[in-house]
């Protein structure tokens, strides 16, 4: 399982902000993706990595926290799928 998260820039609003979405990658199945409901500057948006906010205000700690979160939450999704002996897919783990 891989798991990335992408900066939206064709979903811009007219303030120049753009949603970061994340995107569930299982080898061999469709991915699958959803927005984050976080919306950024672009150049506040550093993908390297795993994916961050730049900056030092509580908002974006809170951001930062956020995208952490899914990471966590995707990964501990992910590992209850193979203690069961499941079938893992992208969009299985993006319904739970």
């Amino acid at each position: 399982m891989n798991l990335l998260f992408w900066l939206a820039r064709k979903k811009a609003r007219p303030t120049g902000e753009a949603p970061i979405y994340a995107k569930i990658q299982v080898q061999g199945k469709r991915p699958a993706q959803f927005s984050t409901g976080i919306w950024v500057q672009p150049d506040h948006w550093y993908p390297k990595g795993f994916g961050f906010i730049a900056g030092e205000d509580n908002l974006v700690k809170s951001w930062n926290e956020r995208l952490l979160n899914i990471r966590a939450d995707i990964n501990g999704i992910c590992n209850d799928l193979e203690r069961r002996g499941q079938v893992i897919t992208p969009q299985l783990i993006k319904y739970i």
